[in-house]
């Protein structure tokens, strides 16, 4: 009797569905998704402005950028970390500067935002320091007190930071509250 005892496959992808993969005889070589670094989710999200800022959808920046859906999706997410040769082609596409996608080795002043303007925001520049700590905007709501909905309203400059909890939020973030202040007297 000839049964299949290879790893059954998602219907999805042409992967097992127990991240193994068949080798050579009787051999089995696991595959591990590594987790998502806050470069990668810091990287997603940058993508994502260009996406949004050209108010276009997954498959009319792919088309663009020449990438998969996948591709975009998954590095939005922050579960798939950009080659050198996507992050080319996405800034040939869209006429971004490299470094863009590098902003914590560039110093604020001269980073470009995603709407073309010098600099960052306080918002942005939090947002930055929150994902390179890598924790999500639940994790530092939780660690500072407020909500996860607070977080995300001053990642968009939409509020500000409440005087109570402005020293929570700079030990989170791992930044000064003299860093913070000269930043909210700037915007």
């Amino acid at each position: 009797m000839n049964e299949d005892l290879s790893p059954p496959h998602d219907k999805t992808t042409s992967e097992p569905a127990d991240n193994t993969s068949q080798a050579t005889g009787s051999e089995t070589v696991r595959r591990y998704r590594k987790p998502a670094s806050p470069d990668d989710r810091l990287r997603g999200t940058l993508l994502q402005n260009l996406r949004l800022k050209r108010k276009l959808d997954f498959a009319g920046f792919a088309d663009l950028t020449g990438l998969s859906v996948d591709v975009i999706r998954q590095s939005e997410r922050g579960a798939h970390s950009l080659t050198a040769q996507e992050i080319q082609a996405i800034c040939v596409a869209t006429e971004t500067p490299v470094v863009y996608f590098f902003p914590a080795t560039q110093p604020a002043s001269m980073r470009v935002l995603p709407s073309g303007e010098p600099g960052m925001s306080l918002g942005a520049w939090l947002k930055e320091k929150r994902l390179l700590k890598g924790y999500s905007q639940t994790d530092a709501a939780n660690r500072i007190g407020i909500t996860k909905q607070a977080i995300s309203k001053i990642e968009r400059d939409d509020n500000q930071i409440s005087p109570s909890h402005i020293e929570k939020y700079a030990e989170t973030v791992g930044v000064t509250v003299q860093e913070i202040v000269e930043r909210m007297s700037l915007d």
